[in-house]
């Protein structure tokens, strides 16, 4: 599906891809793997925020930005992210 997408826009429109917190952290690290050839801006949430050991280290070990922020509602739901 995205390269579908990739294909349709051209290179020089941004990408970003939704997981909505669906994925396992390996998972996610594999999904983030195949996706890297399509150049996507980022990867939103693709493991549950909560799981911040998870969330902190995906980022280091994929080539993909990693966004989260989303589900987080207050303050005290982000200090462990931050």
């Amino acid at each position: 599906m995205v390269r579908a997408v990739r294909q349709a826009v051209g290179p020089d429109m941004e990408i970003a891809i939704d997981v909505r917190a669906r994925l396992n952290p390996w998972s996610a690290g594999r999904a983030a793997q195949q996706l890297e050839k399509f150049n996507i801006v980022w990867m939103e949430e693709p493991i549950l925020y909560d799981n911040v050991d998870a969330m902190a280290e995906l980022p280091h070990s994929v080539n993909v930005p990693i966004s989260t922020g989303e589900q987080p509602y207050n303050r005290w739901e982000f200090r462990p992210l931050l």
